[in-house]
This record gives C-alpha cells, structure tokens and sequence, in this order.
C-alpha cells in the first residue's frame, strides 16, 4: 500500500481483513512469500530484505534482516516480485548483465534424456 505516501508492505488477516500487520518499515515493494510461510521477502530501496514472521497469538514482525545489499542488477517490477525464493533460501530472479548466468529452459527435456541415456548405454556395451 502506499497509503502512507510511501509503498509498504502490509499483511491482512483472513477472512477479515481488518487486522492489518506492517511487513517493511523502510519502504517496500515487490512482496514474495517462503514456501514455509516464515517470511516474506521483498524490495526496499536496492536492497532485498527478509521479514520473518510469528503467526501466535497474532501475527506480528519478529525481525527484518538484509538478504542481498545491493540488487540494482535485478530486474524490477512494480507490485509482483520478478524473483522467487528456493525452499533452500535460494534467491531467484533476472539480471540485467548477460556476463554472468543464462537461464537455459528446455521443454520436453525428459524424453532428451532418455535418448541420450540409451544412446550411452549402447556405445558402453
């Protein structure tokens, strides 16, 4: 929301969204759950942070921490994260230098495999 005038993350409790719980404190944008529910990730500045979350009695912010200092690299969205978070922690997302790391997708990769794995097997005998 940027009812404060300045975007922050907030939480609503369900089904009534009355209860409403800050996320960030220092501006943020781009929220993303972990898979475990603990935490919510998200921007604040160029920076990623971490909030991680008690659920009882209420929900509340048990501590914020910096997850990447510098992430002005990352390609930005404006309300849904152009990055995901691994269950292992792992930061996900796409950067603007093509120096580093492609992402290489391959569709139908399985039936690839097997052929190459047959393929091996032969030559092996």
């Amino acid at each position: 929301s940027d009812a404060s005038g300045r975007n922050e993350i907030y939480a609503r409790s369900f089904p009534d969204p009355a209860a409403r719980v800050q996320i960030s404190s220092e501006g943020g944008r781009e929220p993303v759950w972990s898979a475990d529910g603990s935490r919510i990730f998200y921007r604040s500045a160029n920076r990623l942070m971490s909030a991680k979350l008690a659920t009882t009695p209420t929900l509340r912010v048990v501590s914020r921490d910096t997850v990447v200092k510098d992430i002005t690299r990352m390609v930005t969205g404006q309300i849904v994260g152009n990055y995901d978070v691994a269950k292992d922690g792992r930061i996900i997302g796409l950067i603007t230098s093509r120096e580093d790391y492609q992402l290489i997708v391959v569709p139908n990769w399985l039936p690839e495999l097997q052929q190459r794995l047959k393929a091996s097997r032969r030559s092996a005998r």
